[in-house]
């Protein structure tokens, strides 16, 4: 697997914090197999603000690089793939979150807890009746 332009080196005080080091050791000797599937995932764009309402990329990758990667069948067959990477597709990227505070949604979730044990409850009556109808006193399940 290839890089084109090639990945960039953090400096010194960052390489620690940056997964540039690390793709670059993943990627550095062939990989034995490839099953159908199976997908090399990994961070390529690691956003910080830039200070003019925009986001750069922590680490020292190019906005848009060409990742080529080739094979070989087990029937012997030579392959070559190429994808182009490029930073636009999660800087313009769209997202929601919600704006509610957090202890907001608390109260959202202890209310359908709530709602959720009196539903129980209502159905464990329900039964216990059934079953006194049909002569059993104690239902299965309970």
């Amino acid at each position: 697997m290839t890089f084109d332009p090639p990945l960039g080196d953090p400096p010194p005080e960052r390489a620690h914090e940056s997964v540039g080091p690390f793709l670059k050791r993943r990627y550095a000797k062939p990989i034995s197999t490839l099953v159908p599937g199976m997908e090399l995932d990994n961070i390529y764009f690691d956003g910080e603000g830039d200070g003019a309402g925009g986001w750069k990329n922590r680490d020292p990758f190019p906005d848009q690089v060409t990742v080529t990667i080739k094979s070989t069948a087990p029937d012997g067959q030579q392959h070559t793939d190429r994808f182009v990477l490029d930073v636009d597709l999660i800087r313009e990227r769209t997202f929601v979150t919600s704006t509610r505070e957090p202890e907001e949604r608390l109260r959202q979730a202890v209310k359908y807890l709530e709602s959720i044990s009196k539903t129980h409850t209502a159905i464990a009556r329900e039964v216990r009746s059934i079953g006194k109808q049909l002569g059993n006193d104690t239902p299965r399940g309970e």
